[in-house]
């Protein structure tokens, strides 16, 4: 009798092999999203202390910002170098050093260092833990479980942010700094169990296999969906609700909270229905869609920015609320989610980490960049020049979106060949079509890699 168990599990099996991925990606976006709130944005428990040594909140945040781009470069190396569980269990112990010198530091200094220790640890998750996610996860929920990544990052900044108002008023800001311990030493433990469907390690590669020919076509596309992650507007869309909150006669405390609310919840909604579609519907589908209603929200914003007069300030305030919210949804429900999981699965194995780190430490630069420029060009040129600016960019993005391929229940090594090119001189050479020959179907297949993705 053929054993079919391998080609057709049971549920229990199924429920079974996807509960360590879901713990990863849940623990390590967790994790993620609150290190880098503490980090870069515990403004009530961290301003007197910074005030000391007379360090800017700007300064603060291209730290944070430049150590997450490190940790991106240096965990996708790790990744590839070693294995994915190295890179996983470094970036842990480096977000839990990095916790426990924020909440010991006898000194503002040792506070940055600690800052800089969780920033870089948030940069090598964001990096290495979607593409060991999408190594684990049997393929037809893979999306779904790569999308708990962001799904964690966005409970993590919420967390961080009331932690901060919480516990950040009454002087209690070393407990934020120990907090950010507890999500990482549960990534620590989830890596540390022995995985049972990883693919195996790989020998050091060369840097020009890493940015070579071959893989050439599929690293811009993830360059270009990380880029898009941020020079799209998210932080833009995050910081002017603040402005149009305040705009809207309420207090600038009271806007700090009302926007850090609605954003998360229209985040935590968008990720929640994404996931909901994305194993069902595919990713380029879920990405065209959020990408042109995004576009649609700027442009309406642009607008109304520029409708903005005495007369018509009132009405165009709580227009562009509305619409703002708008555009928050549209992107979490396509690149704030989608865009994890197509970059977790286009780069070919050998080259999965290093590529996958690239892109994510050029997302965290490209942060750094909105982050230094949009005041500026706000202030220089209005809110309508930052929105239309969001909307080229988006639109650029959009039609970047023409040569993703649908990923959607496919093996990551059949994706790889979609995606990747020939080298030059197997290209130039012209192979005779060989006689089609039908090999006998084994009773038990043994794949290379993860079986779940073959």
């Amino acid at each position: 009798m053929t054993d079919t168990t391998a080609t057709n599990p049971t549920p229990a099996a199924t429920r079974s092999g996807e509960r360590s991925p879901a713990l990863l990606a849940g623990l390590a976006g967790l994790s993620l999203g609150y290190a880098l709130g503490v980090a870069g944005a515990t403004h009530l428990a961290l301003t007197p202390e910074f005030d000391r040594i007379t360090l800017r909140p700007g300064a603060l945040v291209t730290l944070v910002l430049v150590a997450a781009a490190a940790g991106a470069m240096k965990s996708g190396w790790l990744a590839d170098r070693t294995s994915r569980r190295t890179a996983i269990r470094t970036a842990a112990i480096i977000g839990i050093v990095g916790a426990g010198l924020g909440a010991a530091a006898p000194n503002a200094q040792l506070i940055v260092v600690g800052c800089a220790a969780l920033a870089f640890a948030a940069g090598s998750l964001s990096a290495v833990a979607p593409i060991t996610v999408a190594e684990r996860s049997p393929r037809k929920r893979r999306g779904a479980l790569v999308a708990l990544v962001p799904l964690g990052a966005v409970v993590g900044l919420a967390s961080a942010f009331l932690a901060d108002r919480l516990l950040g008023a009454g002087g209690a800001w070393r407990l934020l700094f120990a907090v950010a311990a507890l999500p990482a030493v549960g990534v620590l433990f989830v890596a540390s169990n022995p995985i049972k469907s990883a693919p195996p390690e790989r020998e050091p590669h060369p840097w020009k296999t890493t940015f070579g020919r071959p893989v050439r076509p599929v690293l811009t596309l993830a360059v270009v969906l990380a880029l898009g992650q941020e020079l799209t507007g998210i932080d833009v869309l995050v910081g002017r609700a603040r402005v149009l909150f305040t705009d809207a006669s309420i207090t600038p405390q009271h806007a700090d909270v009302w926007s850090a609310i609605t954003i998360g919840f229209f985040s935590l909604m968008a990720i929640l229905l994404a996931r909901h579609f994305i194993d069902h519907d595919g990713r380029k589908r879920l990405l065209r869609i959020g990408v042109i209603t995004l576009t649609v929200s700027y442009v309406l914003l642009t607008l109304l920015a520029l409708l903005k007069t005495d007369a018509r300030g009132e009405f165009a305030d709580y227009a562009a609320l509305l619409v703002l919210w708008i555009g928050v949804f549209a992107f979490a429900f396509s690149l704030g989610s989608v865009g994890w999981v197509v970059i977790s699965e286009i780069v070919p194995a050998p080259v999965r980490g290093m590529n996958a780190g690239f892109a994510y430490a050029l997302r965290w630069l490209a942060a750094l960049l909105v982050a230094l420029t949009t005041t500026p060009i706000s202030r220089a040129l209005g809110d309508a020049s930052v929105f239309a600016l969001c909307a080229v960019a988006t639109v650029g993005v959009m039609l970047i979106l023409r040569r993703v391929p649908e990923t959607n229940a496919l093996r990551l090594p059949d994706i790889a060949e979609l995606v990747t090119e020939p080298p030059a001189e197997e290209a130039a050479v012209a192979v005779e079509p060989e006689p089609e020959v039908t090999a006998p179907t084994p009773a038990r297949p043994t794949p290379k890699g993860d079986p779940a993705n073959n």
